[in-house]
């Protein structure tokens, strides 16, 4: 398993209250929201090398962001975003918990490396949400 089997399976996830649409490419509807998407995010400066490609170990470590898209950026106030978020963020979680492996796509268990809210820039829309940064180690086949 790649790179590519470990985002379609959090794109399978199913996070009570929320749409997953996996790796979307488009403007999303304001009645799918809120909704999940992934991306993948880089190394997360964890080697100099490009994409921490370990040759002799068969192993790649990559960041993914997977972003909770709660509200466009102009909707809704300010104060309420991040608390009206949190029942997602709980349910969200509770799904990672019970996939740690993807599946068998890791060879570690999934990390979430950071946590943060405020605005999501995807495709050039601004979005308001919670970003979630995985950290995966992938078997390079």
């Amino acid at each position: 398993m790649g790179l590519k089997a470990a985002i379609d399976r959090v794109s399978t996830w199913t996070v009570v209250g929320v749409t997953n649409l996996g790796y979307y490419q488009d403007v999303i509807a304001s009645g799918d929201l809120p909704a999940l998407v992934v991306r993948l995010a880089g190394t997360g400066g964890e080697a100099l090398r490009p994409l921490n490609i370990q040759a002799d170990q068969g192993r790649v470590t990559v960041h993914v962001v997977h972003y909770l898209i709660t509200t466009g950026l102009g909707l809704g106030l300010v104060e309420e975003r991040f608390y009206g978020a949190l029942a997602h963020v709980d349910n969200y979680l509770s799904v990672v918990v019970n996939d740690l492996m993807l599946g068998g796509a890791l060879l570690e268990p999934l990390a979430i490396a950071d946590i943060y809210e405020g605005a999501i820039d995807l495709g050039n829309v601004i979005y308001y949400g919670v970003t979630f940064r995985h950290r995966w180690v992938l078997k390079v086949v």
